[in-house]
């Protein structure tokens, strides 16, 4: 392994626990330990982070460990933002797993070799575990392993300091991206752009503590491509109830989404023979994932959906 690996995490020491086993038996020589501090008054923060702090100081593979830890809570948007940052101060590019995302080895090897392969391609923004798992019932992707898209994935990534260097978290471009209406350009249809505008003022103004829709924001306004894996090498484990702010909760999951398993990816890798992005993973990531109509997340789980509106409207 090459490429150094970020991993963040704060007060869930057992996905952290597979997450780091994970990046041990990819053989990875260069870890960065990103954790956020414990919110003040909540001591079930406190013994979560300690355990966590606990099981990041026990790492006891050969390997270069770099640590960052906040001295005071900053949220997740903040401190994912502070932390990929802090890890570009020192590499040109690198892996990134929150404390939920469970990475299959082959993972790494596969975001290694393109973080090798478009190091200097200022199209490609950054590499992606594929999130849209549904799409192979659907779709044809002709024996390659990855295709291209514009749809900004973060259950398991990668990309470059040139990349990074790019990113606005306070998003000062958006207000002309909005005014120009430049997002029908992605998106193609008005609904998506209306529920994008929303989501991205109430981040604009502090309402949403995300960092995620900050950089897909980026790499639309650069218009940059995002290279995604036909097969699952990440599975996401901290959805529900217990998911971190910014997390998708269970209503707006595919059925069978949250159990599903990491899948190897196949070596040697099969390139495309083109850098088009995929339109159609596009139009049904948007559909499907993020910007799921009301009816498709009632569909998606009724039961937790029919609780939700019983708990928010009859109290």
């Amino acid at each position: 392994m090459k490429s150094p690996v970020m991993i963040c995490g704060f007060k869930r020491p057992e996905a952290l626990c597979r997450v780091l086993d994970a990046v041990r038996d990819a053989g990875v020589t260069k870890v960065y330990l990103v954790l956020d501090a414990p919110r003040p008054n909540r001591e079930d923060d406190l013994s979560g982070y300690n355990e966590c702090v606990r099981i990041f100081d026990s790492i006891n593979w050969q390997c270069e460990v770099k640590r960052n830890y906040a001295e005071s809570n900053m949220g997740c948007g903040r401190r994912m933002t502070s932390g990929i940052s802090w890890v570009f101060e020192h590499e040109d590019r690198a892996i990134i797993l929150e404390d939920d995302c469970v990475p299959h080895p082959s993972f790494f090897r596969f975001c290694d070799e393109l973080l090798e392969r478009y190091k200097d391609d200022g199209r490609v923004g950054m590499i992606a575990a594929e999130c849209e798992h549904f799409h192979k019932n659907r779709m044809d992707f002709y024996g390659d392993s990855y295709y291209f898209d514009r749809m900004c994935l973060v259950w398991g990534w990668a990309t470059w300091a040139r990349a990074w260097k790019l990113h606005d978290p306070l998003l000062n471009a958006v207000d002309r991206m909005v005014e120009t209406n430049a997002m029908l350009n992605i998106f193609h249809k008005r609904r998506y752009v209306q529920q994008w505008t929303k989501n991205i003022m109430k981040i604009k103004s502090g309402q949403k503590n995300t960092w995620a829709a900050a950089w897909a924001t980026t790499l639309y306004r650069e218009n940059m491509l995002v290279a995604h894996s036909v097969a699952n090498p990440v599975v996401n484990i901290g959805q529900g109830e217990s998911s971190r702010e910014g997390m998708r909760p269970a209503a707006f999951l595919s059925p069978g989404e949250s159990n599903r398993i990491a899948e190897e990816i196949a070596f040697p890798l099969q390139h495309p023979v083109t850098m088009i992005p995929n339109y159609e993973c596009e139009q049904l990531c948007l559909r499907d994932t993020l910007y799921r109509s009301p009816w498709r997340k009632m569909l998606s789980n009724p039961c937790l959906a029919i609780r939700r509106f019983w708990e928010n409207v009859c109290g």
